[in-house]
């Protein structure tokens, strides 16, 4: 406080002007990455969302389950001899059945 007792009015408001402008300019750039990382970010999504497949049945509005339920025994009991449809880990689950 007692160095702006000696500085003039003028230099106080020149650097004050200065300082603002500087914080303008860094808020201005900070907006500015921001926004182009949001950009990329969403197209990145899009493009990813895009290459998705699609999990359609044709026409088919919804699948019969329980008639499905014999399709897709047989489809786990082949998989579970395939080594390609394991993931690491600890193996199947040993859930208990619900009662």
């Amino acid at each position: 406080m007692s160095s702006e007792l000696t500085m003039d009015v003028d230099d106080i408001k020149e650097e004050a002007n200065r300082l603002h402008d500087a914080a303008g300019g860094d808020f201005h750039l900070a907006k500015t990455v921001e926004k182009e990382a949001r950009d990329i970010c969403v197209h990145g999504m899009k493009e990813a969302y895009d290459l998705l497949p699609e999990f359609r049945m044709g026409t088919v509005e919804r699948v019969d389950v329980f008639s499905a339920i014999a399709a897709m025994r047989s489809e786990a009991q082949e998989a579970r001899g395939n080594p390609l449809t394991h993931l690491p880990g600890t193996g199947p689950s040993r859930a208990t059945p619900r009662r």
